[in-house]
């Protein structure tokens, strides 16, 4: 990966393109070398080429954190609604690993946590492989929260392009009210 260094916006460095990397997570570096470990030599009045590189080792290692205890012989929680609760929370930070190591554990993602969904919860961070993971491990596709504001409602009002596009391939209807008579349209064009 290659880092786009910034100061408050103003970029730092000449390149014309660089990729840029914008983990949800705070990514776990192994060793640092700057300049490949050769010695930096630095001249008053001149500019010196310093370059740093890495290896991102885990940018979420809590899923490989817990399918290593398992292997151990930890067990998971018999309280499926615990489980659930964790989904609902990991599906809200973004965090698929997670959410694909519980539902291979079995945990279904079909179920409402403080009146809203895995699906829709996920949809403020707007990651369609998250859509992608939660419909396969159950989630309805037109369930809706209390607000009666389906995923697809909920995506469109924060603007996440690939989240909508998923849903819309898996079936998600753009006909559907929520309790207050907007239909995703609206959400979509009053953001």
């Amino acid at each position: 990966y290659c880092f786009r260094v910034t100061n408050a916006g103003t970029e730092l460095d000449f390149y014309a393109e660089v990729a840029e990397l914008a983990p949800r997570f705070i990514p776990v570096f192994g060793a640092v070398s700057l300049n490949g470990g050769q010695d930096i030599s630095l001249t008053p009045g001149t500019t010196t080429q310093v370059y740093a590189t890495g290896t991102v080792t885990d940018i979420n290692g809590y899923a490989d954190l817990a399918t290593l205890m398992l292997a151990h012989g930890a067990k998971l929680s018999k309280d499926a609604g615990q489980l659930q609760r964790v989904l609902h929370t990991q599906a809200g930070k973004g965090n698929t690993a997670m959410v694909r190591f519980l539902i291979g554990q079995k945990v279904s993602a079909r179920f409402q946590h403080a009146g809203s969904s895995p699906l829709d919860r996920a949809a403020l961070v707007g990651d369609s492989e998250m859509a992608a993971v939660l419909l396969t491990g159950g989630a309805e596709v037109n369930g809706v929260n209390a607000e009666g504001q389906s995923a697809l409602m909920v995506a469109c009002g924060f603007g996440q392009l690939g989240y909508v596009q998923a849903l819309l391939e898996a079936g998600a209807k753009v006909s559907l009210r929520a309790n207050n008579g907007k239909t995703c349209l609206h959400y979509a064009a009053t953001r």
